[in-house]
């Protein structure tokens, strides 16, 4: 996607306003996604019980499957219906804040960011990364997931960051404190959807 930086925020800004509008069908058509061999490849090194923040947590669901086996979970959505559904389906606490504007003085041994960055436009994402790599303990781990691709675009009323691992690690480059530990693709979790995604683990050293 062409356009100023500027152009590009607004872009994130509507992407906002669209789950706000389509938080019904979203919820329905995502909740229902089986992400159990993510679930355990992030899980996997974190103490359990861990602390979680599920960053962008959309209709709830993650966050919900967290809690049921013992975590301690704490989620954030940028979009006002999308808090909503969390609460509905998993429970408090669920915070409205945009990725940048989320503090916390308690850290985190994880940070589960799925298909939610992707919404953030490339100038601003290493800045993101930056501010929730701070919000994990030494050792932690944070885990992302992008449409595979090379652009930046807006498809269907919504911004998409489109990445694959080399552009991944080039970002992560202005990321001193994260490294990328591992990465894999994997093919879409819902149903009739033919979409690659990245997925990575970055750890906070």
């Amino acid at each position: 996607m062409s356009g100023s930086q500027n152009s590009v925020g607004h872009q994130y800004s509507e992407t906002i306003k669209y789950y706000d509008e389509n938080a019904k069908d979203f919820v329905e058509q995502t909740i229902g996604a089986d992400l159990s061999a993510l679930y355990k490849r992030f899980l996997s090194d974190l103490p359990c019980p861990a602390r979680i923040l599920d960053a962008g947590s959309g209709s709830g669901r993650d966050t919900l499957a967290f809690k049921k086996v013992g975590h301690e979970v704490v989620a954030i959505d940028a979009s006002q219906e999308m808090v909503k559904a969390t609460r509905s389906i998993a429970g408090e606490p669920v915070v409205h804040a945009e990725f940048l504007e989320y503090i916390s003085e308690d850290l985190f041994d994880g940070v589960w960011a799925c298909a939610s960055l992707l919404h953030v436009p490339r100038h601003l994402l290493a800045q993101t990364l930056i501010h929730l790599a701070a919000l994990l303990k030494n050792g932690g781990r944070m885990f992302v997931s992008f449409k595979i691709g090379n652009n930046e675009e807006v498809r269907n009323g919504r911004f998409f960051n489109n990445l694959d691992a080399d552009q991944l690690r080039k970002i992560l480059l202005d990321v001193p404190a994260l490294e990328m530990e591992a990465w894999w693709i994997t093919s879409d979790a819902r149903p009739n959807r033919d979409e690659q995604w990245l997925n990575a683990i970055l750890l906070n050293d």
